[in-house]
C-alpha cells in the first residue's frame, strides 16, 4: 500500500511540476516559511510572472496562504540565498505603471503585499527595462534582482503568519462533502465547526 502512496505522489509531481515535494523552511529571523517552486527542474515549460502569482496566491502551507516572496531586508535575502537556488525565480515585486512614481526603469516599483519599497538587490546595470516592458522582479543569478518581461524557470512562496486562512477560507479549500474538513474532526475542533 505505501508503494501505491509514493508511486500516486511521484506521478502527481510528474504530472503537476508545480508541487513541491520539500516542505518550505522557515527563516528563523523573521518567522516566515518559504519555498521555491522550481517549473523547469521540474520538466515543465518557464512560466510568465502572472502564472507564479496567481500559483502562489493558491498555496497554503499550516493554514498560512502563500504569496510570491518579497524580500524587505539584506538579512532576508541573506537567508533565502543560502537556503535555496533562486537562479530566475520570480519574487513579489512589480512596476506600478499607475504609480506617481513611475518612470522607467527604476520607478513605481512595489511589493505586491504593499509594504515599503525601501530595500533594493539590484543587479548591476538593473533594472533597465531592456526590450520596453520588463515590470516584474527576478531573482537573476541567484542572489541579485533584475527587472523581467519574460518567462522564468519558477517562483518563491513566501507564508507568513499574518496571512492565515479564516474559516470562509478553510470551507472553501477543505469543504468538499465526504472530505475534507467534515471528516476531520481534528481541523472541525480547531475551527469550531
Amino acid at each position: 500500500m505505501k508503494k501505491i502512496i509514493l508511486v500516486y505522489f511521484l506521478a502527481l509531481g510528474l504530472i503537476l511540476p508545480s508541487i513541491s515535494l520539500a516542505a518550505p523552511i522557515l527563516n528563523p529571523n523573521n518567522g516566515h516559511y518559504y519555498e521555491v517552486i522550481d517549473i523547469v527542474g521540474s520538466g515543465g515549460d518557464c512560466i510568465i510572472w502572472i502564472e507564479g502569482y496567481e500559483m502562489a496566491e493558491n498555496s497554503i502551507f499550516k493554514f498560512m496562504q502563500g504569496h510570491l516572496a518579497t524580500i524587505t531586508s539584506q538579512e532576508e535575502n541573506d537567508w533565502l540565498v543560502q537556503n535555496f537556488n533562486l537562479f530566475d525565480m520570480w519574487i513579489g515585486g512589480f512596476q506600478n505603471i499607475d504609480s506617481p512614481e513611475y518612470g522607467e526603469p527604476a520607478g513605481g516599483w512595489e511589493w505586491i503585499t504593499g509594504e515599503e519599497w525601501d530595500y533594493t538587490n539590484w543587479l548591476a546595470g538593473e533594472p533597465n527595462n531592456f526590450g520596453g516592458d520588463e515590470r516584474h522582479l527576478d531573482y537573476y543569478f541567484g542572489e541579485k534582482w533584475a527587472d523581467k518581461s519574460s518567462c522564468a524557470r519558477g517562483y518563491v512562496v513566501e507564508y507568513e503568519p499574518t496571512c492565515t486562512l479564516n474559516r470562509a477560507d478553510i470551507l472553501k479549500y477543505y469543504g468538499v462533502p465526504g472530505r475534507g474538513i467534515d471528516s476531520a474532526p481534528g481541523l472541525q475542533k480547531l475551527f469550531n465547526f
